[in-house]
């Protein structure tokens, strides 16, 4: 896995910035930080509303695991101390840890951006276009296009991440207030009763 950094504007109204880091230096929290405030800077023109910048994400795609936390994904969200509750400025930051190559779609793809042999990889996309490169290395790559769908899916697979890490959120607020049946908190966050259960056992704990 090469050091590469790719910038995109604007895919589905979300700034994206999507790093590929084989050093720990390379995806350090502050520069996560930085590269945050460059996508809010490139993407607001002067004298615009602030309510006109974009969600944005910034995406460290890293050999290691950079936190040390044993995931192989993390999602940083700002939050209100002492309250539990989002800050919700709609600006994210997710590492995602090469090193766990499991049989998740996320697992599958890290495993893709690691191997060499298209007879050996997973996603299609990723198949085609080595092959493409292999066949004649004369012949232009057209990464970013290739990168496109690659962020794409990146992108939804984070995106679906955070949507059920701010459901289960929901629903441990909803299981300590008391007001709702264990049924009825499974129903309304589409969660199998099981995993609510769970939540209310060890809430109760």
């Amino acid at each position: 896995m090469s050091d590469l950094m790719f910038m995109r504007s604007l895919i589905d109204g979300k700034a994206v910035n999507i790093e590929i880091q084989r050093q720990d230096k390379g995806a350090a929290v502050k520069r996560a930080r930085y590269n945050s405030s460059m996508l809010d800077t490139n993407s607001l023109p002067t004298g615009e509303n602030f309510d006109a910048l974009p969600e944005t994400y910034v995406i460290f795609i890293t050999e290691r695991d950079v936190l040390k936390l044993n995931e192989p994904i993390y999602f940083i969200e700002r939050m209100i101390v002492g309250k539990n509750e989002f800050f919700n400025d709609a600006a994210h930051i997710v590492y995602v840890n090469n090193s766990i190559q499991d049989d998740t779609p996320l697992g599958k793809l890290m495993h893709d951006f690691s191997c060499a042999d298209p007879a050996k990889m997973f996603y299609k996309e990723i198949i085609d276009k080595v092959r493409l490169f292999k066949v004649d290395e004369e012949e232009d790559f057209e990464m970013p296009g290739f990168m496109d769908k690659i962020i794409e899916k990146v992108r939804r697979e984070t995106a679906e991440e955070v949507r059920r890490e701010t459901e289960i959120k929901n629903a441990l607020k909803i299981i300590e207030n008391g007001k709702l049946t264990l049924e009825e908190i499974a129903k309304c966050f589409s969660l199998p009763i099981e995993e609510v259960r769970a939540l209310a056992a060890k809430n109760s704990v």
